[in-house]
Parts: structure tokens; sequence; C-alpha cells
């Protein structure tokens, strides 16, 4: 049996510094491990061609798998559906949709189906929030492990009652995240338990401290939602008056930590953002559902040029599209929006810093670097084959990058794979 599996093609690889290498004629080897032992010119391959089973994609490129650090599975079947801001939204039909996750049975169809969306629009790291219920957590877990992608998951905690059902008491909440710590953190190095108290609305103060005990032990990521809407900041404060601003809820929590990862942030004030800084947080830029849902506009550019870390989320269903490669070009076309109508002396988002927060960038956010976000050398190969008939011009890396991201579609999706192994052939 060969040792390796080659692939030829044309190759991008982001490195660090935001840059990105291209090979013309590349070739990708993986071992049997489904690590990554060469990624370059194939001319300058040195590795015995016996050991080598080769497999020919010459005319296709190879891209990293892509990081999606912001969806929610339950929500996929609302795609398209509702009027209104959020919190309307939230609660005219989200809400009873994801009431229907309390049954095991279809709470792991509907993962399976969700999570092999994902792998068909090349996302092959995903962190997902679910319904607060211990079956439709147990269920995505499973699923996804059958599905095989890797995938950070946690239950969409609150205590704070609502018309639907969706919440628990304190100690309620603490046992369903301990079962679920117990029984799925880690179980496969492509499974892991994320704490998700939905939002500082949904939660006391007093169950975001003891959420925030369990991930500093246990060193987990926490992931929520932060600043989305003006309607959902005002309830907020309302809710926690002795605060002066609403990252200020989640500070006095505990929530505020070098492994949270705050979605939306479009609302920051400058007290905020330096909160952030100081903690070396994670903002989860998703555009297409700031859009949809009429939150507004994220200052993207602001926060780069605050060295914030940055990644992409998809935010299913206020985003409507599951492909990090439409949040990216919707990041492009929302800064200009902001250049155009909130900041002249706004930078519009450049290409390839585009493409990098759909990798590389959001591995390095997530501290995850060194294992995925490029072809580097003893990475997961994690990666995916991608022909596209609209780029005529094979050899100009930035126009290469362009027609990717805003031409390409999940049908442009040949092959997708998570360490080394392929879960998606079309």
């Amino acid at each position: 049996m060969p040792k390796y599996k080659a692939y030829y093609a044309k190759i991008i690889n982001p490195k660090s510094n935001f840059e990105i290498e291209y090979f013309h004629n590349g070739i990708l080897v993986i071992n049997n491990l489904g690590k990554i032992e060469y990624c370059g010119d194939k001319n300058l391959l040195n590795i015995d061609n016996s050991n080598i089973e080769f497999y020919d994609y010459s005319n296709d490129f190879i891209i990293p798998g892509m990081i999606d650090t912001h969806t929610h599975l339950a929500q996929y079947e609302a795609i398209g559906m509702g009027k209104g801001e959020l919190l309307d939204w939230l609660e005219n039909y989200i809400f009873p949709l994801e009431c229907k996750y309390k049954d095991f049975e279809y709470a792991f169809i509907n993962s399976k189906v969700f999570f092999s969306k994902l792998l068909l629009s090349g996302t092959t790291s995903a962190f997902v929030y679910t319904p607060i219920f211990y079956q439709a957590t147990r269920a995505a877990f499973l699923a996804a492990e059958e599905v095989g992608i890797r995938a950070y998951i946690g239950n969409s905690i609150s205590d704070i009652s609502n018309n639907f059902g969706l919440f628990y008491d304190l100690n309620t909440n603490l046992s369903i995240v301990k079962q679920l710590i117990n029984e799925f953190h880690q179980k496969s190095h492509k499974l892991n338990y994320v704490i998700t108290p939905r939002y500082a609305g949904n939660c006391s103060k007093n169950l975001m401290k003891k959420l925030s005990e369990i991930a500093r032990n246990d060193n987990l990521f926490i992931q929520t939602h932060l600043a989305e809407n003006k309607n959902e900041l005002e309830l907020v404060l309302n809710i926690n008056k002795e605060n002066k601003n609403y990252t200020e809820v989640y500070l006095e929590a505990g929530i505020v930590t070098d492994k949270s990862i705050f979605a939306h942030c479009i609302y920051l004030s400058n007290e905020e953002i330096e909160i952030l800084k100081k903690y070396n947080s994670i903002i989860c830029h998703c555009p297409c559902s700031n859009r949809f849902l009429i939150s507004g506009i994220m200052p993207l550019n602001k926060y780069l040029n605050e060295n914030l870390k940055i990644s992409l989320g998809t935010d299913i269903a206020g985003g409507y599209n599951y492909s990090l490669l439409n949040e990216a070009r919707e990041a492009i076309e929302n800064s200009k929006f902001y250049k155009l109508y909130i900041d002249n002396n706004a930078d519009i988002l450049d290409i390839k810093e585009a493409f990098l927060l759909t990798n590389y960038l959001a591995a390095q956010s997530l501290g995850l670097e060194s294992q995925i976000g490029s072809l580097s050398l003893n990475k997961k190969a994690d990666f995916i084959i991608l022909n596209n008939e609209n780029i005529n011009n094979d050899k100009d890396l930035e126009e290469i990058l362009s027609k990717i991201i805003y031409l390409s579609e999940f049908n442009n999706i040949k092959k997708v794979f998570v360490d080394g192994v392929c879960l998606i052939n079309q």
C-alpha cells in the first residue's frame, strides 16, 4: 500500500504575514496520518515515487478548507424566511423551529443534512450553535462524527424564561453542559464542545459566571453574540443596568477571554473595542446576516486597523448562504458600502485579505494555525479541489482569487477533504 497520496493541481497556500504562495504546477502530498507531507512545486518534490499514489487535477485549484466561526444548525430550514429585525424574527420564525429539536431522531436527521451542506460548500471546520436541549446537541455531535466534518458545537444556553421553553434553571443548564463535555468533548480530535451562552439577553450574569469557570477549567472556546442589533443592545442594558455597555456585561461575567468568539459586533464603543483588544478576543464578521436582518454594517476596516482578531461566519439562517466564499464577497461589498455611506476614509477590504479570512486568518484568530488554515508541512490535510471555468487567467494570483471569491458556487467544488479523507466527491 502506498505511503502517500499526491494531488497535482494549481495550489494556493496562505502563509503568515498576509502572504499567499501560488504554485502553478503544484503538488500536495498527504501521508497516511492525514497530514501534509509536502506542498509546493511538483518539480521540487523529493519523495520516492514508488511510495506515492498520484491523482491528476492539473486543471483545477487546491485551496485550504474553510473555517466558519459562527452558524446555527437548527436554523437552516428557515433560510430565506421571515421579515423584520432580529428579535421579532427570532420570536416568529426561529424559536418555534428550534423547539422541534427536542426530538432526537428529527435532530439527528437534520444535523446530518446541515453538516453535509457545509461540506458541500467547502467548509471543513465549523463553530456551531444547537438548540438548548441535550438531545439536540447529542444528535449534532453524532451527526458531525458520521459526516466527518471538524466541528465545535455548543447548545445555546439560557436561564431567562421565554414563551417557547428554550430555557432551564441554572443547575439544569450546568448539568447538561457537564454531561455533554464528558460525552463528546474531544471524543475524537475532530469534535469539541463550546460553551455557548446564547446572548446576554437570555442569560443571567450568575449563569454566565458559572459557564466561564467551566470554560477556564476545561480550556474551552466560548461563543456568543454581541452588539448585533440596536433593540438587542437596549434589552441587554435594561437587564444589566449596573453596566455601562454590552461588552462590560460579558467582562464582569468572565466571558471575555482569548478563546471567546463574539459574533456581529456592529455597535461597539471605543471602550468596548479596547476591552476586546486587551483580552485578545475574536470578532466574527457575518455581513450577509447583518444585511438580511437589517442589523447594520460592521466597521471591519476600523477593527482591522485596531489589530483585532477577525474571522467570518455564515450565521445560518440570518445568513442565507452556506459558503464562506459568499461571506468573503459580502465582506468586500459591505466595506464598499461602509466607505460610501459612513466613512469616506475607510479602506475597502483587499481581495487577498478577504480570502485569508476564510482560512489562515480565521485559524490564527482561534489559535489553531498550527493545525488548520493552510497547506503547510504537518498540518491537518483539510483542503478543497475547485474547478472554476471562469478563471481564464491562471497566472495572476489576485485575479484568480477574485474569480474564486466572486464566481465560485457549491457546484465548482469537486472534492472536499478532512484529515486527508475525501468526504465530498462531485
